[in-house]
């Protein structure tokens, strides 16, 4: 799906703005289930990786909220945070 896509502009535009107006936990949800299908309608072949992207980071970012800043297990877990995105789209 293109930008310029009619579908694009009158159905898929208005969701989003839409979503954006709901309440915070609702919002996060509804814009990454948005996003996810129009990276779907470019792509189909890679949503697994993205699935996958999406779940390692959520994960890592819990994982950090836990941990204390300055604690250096942080830095290990941001740093395999990096290492896997960057590693992901190489792979690509």
């Amino acid at each position: 799906m293109s930008t310029i896509d009619v579908i694009f502009l009158f159905m898929f535009l208005p969701a989003v703005i839409i979503a954006s107006a709901l309440k915070p936990k609702w919002r996060k949800c509804a814009l990454l289930l948005l996003s996810c299908f129009f990276y779907a309608c470019g792509s189909p072949a890679f949503l697994g990786l993205l699935a996958a992207a999406v779940v390692i980071n959520v994960f890592l970012a819990h994982l950090l909220q836990k941990l204390k800043r300055s604690s250096c297990l942080a830095t290990y877990v941001l740093a395999l945070g990096i290492i896997l995105n960057i590693g992901g789209g190489i792979l690509l």
